[in-house]
């Protein structure tokens, strides 16, 4: 089966970041979670205790991970859904960056996605609307 997506750039963002949350969540990278909520907890005083329960929720999903540890993307543990959606997560980040005005410097996104799912690598195409055949 091959599914195409017609999505903005916005879209683009969001569902790059998803990936990556999703891939690192479920591989126990809970401080993820910290990011999207860290300006409104710092504002109304509950850093501490949010970052607490950060560490609560995690003992409870992976009690077998001391508090500072996680899975590694190519570990043996690591479930093959955040494999998967990391190198969905890294094929995008990959595309956008082949359609930067300046790319001649490395960054991490410079090499292509890392197999570690035993699945097909994503390909990805990015169409500026001014190349699309449709609007033409």
């Amino acid at each position: 089966m091959k599914v195409v997506l017609n999505i903005t750039e916005t879209q683009y963002t969001v569902l790059v970041n998803a990936l990556e949350d999703y891939s690192r969540i479920i591989a126990g990278q809970f401080d993820v979670l910290r990011m999207p909520y860290y300006d409104r907890t710092a504002k109304n005083g509950t850093t501490k205790d949010f970052d607490r329960k950060l560490k609560e929720l995690k003992q409870i999903a992976f009690p077998e991970l001391a508090p500072n540890e996680d899975y590694g993307i190519t570990c043996n543990e690591t479930p093959i859904d955040s494999k998967i959606a990391y190198e969905l997560y890294k094929a995008l980040r990959h595309e956008r960056w082949r359609h930067q005005p300046s790319r001649s410097y490395c960054t991490v996104d410079s090499d292509g996605p890392l197999r570690v799912s035993g699945e097909a690598l994503p390909s990805v195409e990015i169409i500026k609307e001014a190349d699309n055949p449709e609007n033409k």
